[in-house]
């Protein structure tokens, strides 16, 4: 489980998440919701330890993240950011042996175990291909699909992507969050595509403006007029045999806020 209680963090006078409490519970898929600049990407900085909040804590599995010395939160907790290393000089399959640094000693080597590990994290995500490929000279996509790979390599117990399906294609979108479903372990996941959310989280959590709007079951929380509200959209939502399914339009303009000065 992974818990933030009270997080608020400001970026100098400038308060962007305010006073929030957050929850994964264990085995489910928590899915960060909300418009660009509605504090979620701060909401995994603080959740994963990147950044320290201004007030409030943050606890893994019932024990505060700052107690957990570096390596051992490695082998927790795998983390899988937005931007990512592009212009280091190594091979795809050096960036994935990466994840296996926090099961190692200081100056031991990769062993054999290491190199299957690190192989299967790959062909996990369909990369196994791009293994002997310098990192650098990967496109967006295929970069997203290695640092996913390298994060899977490490073996966590709990797992936290932003945006992980950005530059990705409606394929690779589908396979990769199917994958993740398929490991059962805590995770906490940004996304913008709100029909992904609703076929793959468990639950979801919806930002506005630095504050908590919703929490809970998705079928729950994702409602058209919440939505609305948080994205002034007009949404429609459909049951299917598939799950849920919303389609978008605008809203009409006597519906839309007044522009400001």
């Amino acid at each position: 489980m992974i818990e933030g209680r009270g997080l608020s963090y400001a970026y100098g006078a400038t308060t962007v998440v305010r006073g929030i409490d957050v929850r994964a519970e264990s085995g489910r898929i928590l899915g960060l919701l909300g418009p660009n600049g509605s504090g979620k990407t701060t909401v995994v900085r603080m959740l994963t330890g990147i950044v320290a909040p201004r007030s409030g804590h943050v606890l893994l599995d019932g024990r505060p993240l700052r107690s957990f010395a570096h390596r051992e939160l490695a082998r927790q907790i795998a983390v899988v950011l937005q931007e990512s290393s592009g212009d280091l000089p190594m091979t795809v399959a050096d960036m994935v042996m990466l994840g296996r640094a926090p099961h190692q000693s200081t100056f031991s080597r990769n062993s054999a175990e290491d190199h299957r590990i690190a192989a299967a994290a790959l062909r996990r995500v369909g990369a196994r291909h791009l293994a002997d490929r310098t990192f650098a000279g990967l496109s967006g996509g295929e970069k997203q699909r290695v640092m996913i790979a390298r994060a899977l390599a490490q073996r966590p117990e709990h797992l936290v992507l932003d945006e992980p399906t950005n530059h990705l294609d409606i394929r690779f979108q589908h396979e990769l969050l199917t994958m993740i479903r398929g490991l059962g372990i805590t995770t906490v996941i940004v996304l913008h595509d709100l029909n992904l959310a609703a076929r793959y989280c468990d639950d979801v959590l919806v930002l506005q403006q630095g504050d908590v709007v919703a929490h809970g079951p998705c079928a729950d929380v994702l409602t058209p007029g919440l939505l609305e509200g948080v994205y002034g959209v007009g949404v429609e939502r459909l049951e299917t045999s598939r799950g849920i399914q919303f389609l978008f339009h605008p809203l009409e303009a006597a519906s839309m806020p007044s522009p400001t000065a």
